[in-house]
């Protein structure tokens, strides 16, 4: 098969190198082929539902209709003595029946709406519509037999009607309380044991196709010859452009040297901007002073993560971090001093993330957070203290601080097993919370949210 693709792939290589205007042309007149049978496609599958949907509201408007006659009409009108029959314009003092009225109506509005019929017909029909109302053809026997079984479902087809392309769409009519007393007591009632809810009979609505099918086909050759005349032109200009290029060729065979030079220092050009490019999305991504990644990158990887955790339904958890006291220590030994205690607290926080997928940023001034995939709350609350006694272990000097020596964190730990209805906003919420209770308990601490600190053994106070 590998083999067989390969020659056709080969072969068709070597045709449009020996003859690119025939395959151009072969290949132009299959895709124009191919873009108007989908075109055609699309626009009898847009007929046919447009039909269903023209067939389904004009029966239901016809059945709505029958209801709100017999409710307001009919059973009005018997109180008063006015008889209700299918031969009201032979007797004084009579109105229609609800299904002789809606067909009247339906057969009227149709005749104004583009030759639309209605027909209500049944196995059991009345003697005086035997011929009309009965089961005539194999769609309305079909209709009937369908029905049966899904009088909520509709029963339709496309075909031909009196020589013309039409929807053919039945609907059950079904038997109301306010009928079956009539149809199971009249003297001429083909059957007297009706029930609520049965099929009585169907309402069969045709809608002709034809004209929007001719329509159709107009607009498809019109776009056949407007396509068509597009490729025509293209393939002029290629053969032109062709034709002029074996000219040039053939006045000088520097032409390929210089094409394959130009090549080379577009590669070149293109592989030089692409490092350029990753080093821009490098540094955009870092913090410059700290060298860690900087709030961009924490949004980009938190957001993943979450997403990662969501749909593998683990554990994430988030330490926020704080350098206790640093605006006094900024301010008394200077921002170069600064600085340098940055980046040393932000390098000792990076060696003490283990796990190549955990991740830590500067989260702003002398901020930081840590992401913890797959960690629970109290395997997040061990890391933190551990970087809690990591940064104390560094005894960065710091006699301004009333709360130690030396410089020192406090950190807030968060940790939750997501779901799709949770953001991830809120457990980064929940983690700047506990940061900042872990500050109205004295700094130098790691807190949860729900109350839970670890301190230091000999105490948060400084030494004197």
């Amino acid at each position: 098969m590998k083999q067989r693709i390969s020659r056709l792939f080969e072969f068709s290589i070597n045709a449009f190198i020996n003859h690119p205007l025939i395959t151009l042309a072969v290949t132009f007149t299959m895709a124009t082929i191919v873009i108007l049978w989908h075109l055609e496609h699309l626009a009898n599958e847009q007929i046919q539902t447009t039909a269903l949907d023209n067939a389904q509201s004009y029966s239901q408007a016809l059945t709505e209709f029958r209801t709100l006659y017999t409710s307001e009409v009919v059973v009005i009108a018997q109180t008063h003595g006015i008889k209700v029959s299918h031969d009201y314009r032979t007797k004084a003092d009579a109105i229609p029946l609800p299904a002789t009225l809606s067909m009247l109506l339906g057969n009227r509005l149709g005749g104004k709406q583009g030759g639309i019929k209605s027909r209500l017909y049944s196995k059991y029909p009345f003697p005086w519509r035997e011929i009309s109302g009965g089961l005539s053809d194999a769609f309305a026997k079909s209709a009937w037999q369908y029905l049966q079984n899904n009088p909520n479902q509709p029963y339709y087809r496309f075909e031909e009607v009196d020589g013309r392309a039409s929807l053919r769409y039945a609907s059950a009519d079904l038997m109301r309380p306010s009928c079956i007393n009539c149809h199971n007591s009249h003297p001429d009632s083909p059957k007297n044991d009706w029930r609520v809810g049965d099929v009585r009979g169907v309402l069969e609505v045709v809608i002709p196709i034809e004209t929007h099918m001719l329509l159709t086909n107009s607009m498809l050759r019109q776009s056949f010859i407007l396509i068509s005349s597009i490729l025509v032109c293209c393939l002029i200009c290629i053969t032109l452009a062709l034709r002029k290029l074996r000219l040039r060729q053939l006045e000088t065979n520097d032409y390929a040297v210089a094409i394959v030079e130009t090549n080379k220092k577009l590669e070149a050009e293109i592989t030089t901007r692409k490092q350029a490019e990753t080093e821009l999305r490098r540094l955009s991504l870092v913090d410059p002073l700290t060298e860690l990644s900087n709030r961009r990158y924490f949004d980009e990887v938190f957001k993943r993560e979450w997403k990662r955790a969501v749909r593998h339904q683990k554990s994430l958890a988030i330490i926020m971090i704080d350098i206790d006291h640093f605006k006094l220590y900024n301010d008394h030994y200077g921002h170069q001093a600064g600085d340098q205690c940055l980046r040393l607290v932000a390098k000792a926080l990076n060696a003490l993330t283990m796990r190549e997928t955990d991740s830590i940023a500067r989260y702003g001034g002398e901020e930081f957070v840590v992401i913890l995939p797959g960690t629970d709350k109290v395997g997040a609350l061990k890391v933190a203290e551990t970087m809690r006694e990591g940064i104390e272990n560094l005894h960065i000097h710091h006699e301004f601080s009333p709360t130690n020596d030396s410089v020192t964190i406090s950190a807030g730990v968060a940790s939750v097993l997501p779901s799709v209805k949770a953001s991830h906003f809120d457990l980064l919420k929940e983690a700047d919370q506990a940061m900042y209770q872990a500050k109205q308990a004295g700094r130098n601490c790691v807190k949860v949210k729900d109350g839970s600190v670890i301190l230091l053994e000999p105490g948060n106070h400084k030494s004197k």
